[in-house]
């Protein structure tokens, strides 16, 4: 039950009947025949329940596979399974607490090179307010790099982490024309963002449009 609730919660590929387990004696240990790798992330199993139901298949991560209790058929065709603590000693979180996991894949980038250049052309400060703390400073992407957005300087403003923050999430408005709008109290200094020296380094317009309807999307106004 808990290794197919983990199936349906992480959207594996294989799972079985939630009514199907209910129905099941709560001493019922279901066997798995054979198993196989379809994907590096999952490993697909099939089980035995009864006669009619023998090629069911669930999916589940390659930890949880590992924390499986292990069994020994015996000679009279039943199974012996390992105690439940020693099961329990095998999970990754102790107490009987549940988990889940999940495969996140990002487009790699180099951050850093990205992040030097923002902050050197944009003189190592804030384009909204007056902090120049360099570990407070970030390289925020007009657009996300995972929404398509490139890691060109003109995709790139230097914002400190609140207004970072805030410009993502529609708090801290910069428009084409590089004026900046917000309708609660974040400390923007200026009526327009701090520009780089080199006019061929400003934000592309195009992106910052892109940027509000984006937002518009998400967060339903504008």
């Amino acid at each position: 039950m808990e290794a197919n609730e983990a199936a349906i919660r992480e959207k594996r590929k294989n799972c079985v009947s939630r009514e199907l387990i209910i129905a099941l004696p709560d001493s019922y240990k279901a066997v798995v025949m054979w198993d196989t790798m379809f994907d590096p992330d999952e490993r697909v199993l099939c089980l035995y329940i009864n006669e009619e139901l023998s090629s069911l298949f669930l999916s589940v991560s390659e930890l949880r596979y590992e924390t499986l209790p292990l069994g020994v058929k015996n000679d009279d065709g039943s199974y012996k399974f390992e105690k439940a603590e020693d099961t329990e000693k095998k999970r990754p979180y102790p107490n009987g607490r549940e988990w889940t996991e999940s495969v996140i894949k990002r487009p790699l980038r180099k951050q850093n090179s990205f992040r030097e250049k923002i902050l050197n052309i944009y003189g190592g400060c804030c384009a909204v307010c007056d902090i120049s703390e360099k570990s407070l400073l970030r390289a925020a992407h007009i657009i996300d790099v995972a929404k398509g957005g490139s890691d060109n300087v003109n995709n790139g403003i230097c914002l400190c982490v609140n207004h970072e923050v805030a410009f993502d999430k529609g708090l801290l408005i910069i428009h084409e024309d590089y004026s900046v709008t917000s309708e609660v109290n974040i400390g923007i200094k200026s009526l327009k963002i701090k520009l780089p020296i080199d006019p061929r380094m400003y934000p592309l317009s195009s992106n910052l449009t892109k940027k509000k309807i984006n937002l518009c999307r998400a967060y339903n106004y504008m």
